[in-house]
């Protein structure tokens, strides 16, 4: 019966450890949907060890609701820093590299961006195919913003995100 019970609880272990190794953190913090109009887009998922989330390692995940294109993807992500106000970003390069980063997705593919303080994001499709990174760290930051600046265009999505409401 203790064998038993021993090779249970080491098999939720390893279930466990396999379910998060390709997060660089495992602090839940928050969830909540992104919806354009009546569309919704994603459902977006945060760990992060540190409150201020740009001093420690975090992982934000998007799972699609729908299609998208991925150079939409980077369009959008671009628009998005340029309204938080971001003039100092070479927003031609950026479209560039996030174009290159983002595939085209299908309803329930999921994107994780693994952000390392000081490193920089990488970019995993479903857990396990490498699409790409952001290796400067402020541009990392400034793309992560779209969640999480103070004039995010997303307030709710980022209070659930924090963990701050439900």
């Amino acid at each position: 019966m203790f064998k038993k019970i021993s090779l249970l609880l080491f098999l939720i272990a390893c279930s466990t450890y396999a379910f998060s190794e390709n997060r660089v953190s495992s602090k839940f913090r928050g969830e909540g949907l992104y919806s354009w109009y009546f569309l919704d887009v994603y459902t977006a998922k945060l760990w992060a060890d540190e409150k201020n989330i740009y001093e420690g390692n975090l992982s934000l995940e998007l799972e699609y609701h729908r299609d998208l294109k991925g150079k939409d993807i980077a369009n959008r992500s671009v628009a998005e820093m340029r309204d938080l106000g971001h003039d100092d970003l070479d927003y031609k390069e950026v479209t560039k590299v996030l174009t290159k980063i983002f595939p085209d997705v299908k309803k329930g593919d999921k994107i994780l961006a693994n952000y390392r303080h000081k490193v920089g994001i990488e970019f995993l499709l479903n857990k396990k195919t490498r699409l790409g990174q952001i290796s400067d760290v402020e541009t990392s930051k400034k793309f992560l913003d779209i969640w999480f600046h103070k004039k995010t265009s997303g307030k709710l999505l980022k209070k659930k995100l924090l963990g701050l409401i439900e």
